[in-house]
């Protein structure tokens, strides 16, 4: 008689809650492992548990029959294991499942941040928040009524625009802080923040993955939360910008600041509008779901008829007819772009590098190599961010091909 396996243990401390409703009735819950929440249901949180208990096959398996009445063998244990992510198991670089996020770097210990987030929490009391909302409704139209006015930009000096970047990355911090604070506020322990690069644009980020132990509804307060910080923030800076206080670059910071916002509540991504229609909507997953119910109408992926809902579908295929409208305008507005904008910049690039080599044969050494500094600078700022938008093109059609090729789930992972 063979032996029994043994059954791998997670390699982190699991912390399991009741995933708050969603669009589905089911019970459900939140399983954090390490920086990575996964939204399982009752079985396999049972499993999950008992093979953080033991690794011993028989008393995974009487754990399971008891508490769910699944009788497995050792081989539909052994399968139903490997069906589990994977991240609980194996500790490597690629734990942690980024997104289109390349190159994360905490600059903010999850210790300073709540430090920060618990001092910062009471901006989320309801005087304040009434306070806040009021001056907005007066400050902010006067500083957009400003910013429509024409003007001739003349240009910044030196120290005034050291003044505005560090202004902007304050701003982005704040955002970031936004979130932190209102997890604090809710009790929920917000992680680190970090800097990196989403898809092809530098960003702050803040590790909010215990948000998932929220109702929706409080969820939804911390997906705004980044945008209402950036509101303080502007707010203590209109009466600078009103009264005429380095208008150029307060103009700056005010453009810049509602570029931001306005681009961080494009759903398309996954960024503050991307969560706020996840949690308003209360669908998890939902780049994910929107591509199974995508493939399920075009008759390649068939989906189990508990995952086929009146509402929960229409607002797939919403969200699936907006994302791909969006796409489409890329692909008619980048060709334009590419011909207009990068092309001469390669040609520019090009052209320093010839000069850099007629002036090296005419023996000018410093000058051939200032050439070559400047043609390179080029390339690297025209050609890098496509470079960027090619690997994130990739990274999607690999995240495809494995929704596609996904095996049928069985009845034990619904």
């Amino acid at each position: 008689m063979p032996a029994s396996p043994t059954l791998p243990r997670p390699l982190y401390d699991i912390h399991i809650s009741p995933f708050p409703e969603g669009a589905d009735a089911e019970l459900r819950y939140v399983v954090e492992a390490g920086t990575r929440s996964f939204v399982v249901t009752q079985p396999v949180r049972v499993l999950i548990e008992a093979l953080s208990e033991s690794s011993d096959p028989v008393r995974v398996r009487r754990s399971l029959l008891e508490e769910t009445g699944v009788a497995m063998s050792d081989g539909e244990l052994v399968g139903a294991i490997a069906r589990l992510p994977r991240a609980l198991f194996v500790e490597s670089e690629h734990t942690q499942d980024n997104g289109l996020l390349f190159v994360p770097m905490p600059i903010l210990k999850q210790a300073w941040v709540a430090w920060l987030a618990t001092r910062l929490q009471h901006a989320y009391d309801r005087r304040f928040l009434i306070a806040v909302a009021l001056l907005a409704a007066v400050a902010l139209p006067l500083c957009f009524q400003e910013m429509a006015a024409p003007r001739v930009l003349t240009g910044v000096s030196p120290l005034a625009s050291a003044t505005l970047l560090l202004a902007l990355a304050v701003s982005a911090l704040g955002h970031e802080l936004g979130h932190a604070a209102a997890c604090a506020r809710f009790g929920v322990p917000p992680g680190h923040i970090g800097f990196g690069l989403y898809v092809i644009f530098p960003v702050f980020y803040a590790d909010v993955t215990r948000a998932w132990r929220l109702a929706p509804a409080r969820r939804v307060i911390v997906d705004l939360g980044g945008l209402y910080f950036q509101t303080i923030l502007l707010l203590l800076a209109a009466p600078l910008f009103l009264a005429g206080f380095a208008s150029e670059a307060m103009y700056l910071f005010f453009f810049y600041n509602a570029g931001a916002m306005l681009h961080n509540l494009s759903p398309v991504f996954k960024l503050d509008g991307y969560w706020l229609l996840a949690d308003l909507a209360r669908i998890p997953n939902l780049h994910r779901r929107t591509f199974a119910y995508i493939l399920h109408l075009l008759h390649i992926q068939r989906l189990g008829a508990d995952q086929l809902q009146p509402r929960l579908n229409l607002i797939l295929l919403g969200y699936g007819i907006l994302v791909a409208a969006y796409f489409f305008y890329l692909g008619a507005y980048i060709p334009g772009w590419l011909s207009s904008h990068v092309a001469p910049g390669l040609v520019d690039g090009a052209g320093n590098f010839s000069h850099a080599l007629e002036r090296f044969a005419a023996g000018a050494w410093l000058d051939a190599f200032g050439s070559a500094t400047k043609g390179l600078l080029v390339v690297l700022a025209v050609g890098l961010p496509i470079l960027l938008g090619l690997l994130w093109v990739a990274r999607l059609a690999i995240s495809a091909f494995r929704i596609f090729t996904e095996r049928k789930q069985s009845p034990f992972f619904p």
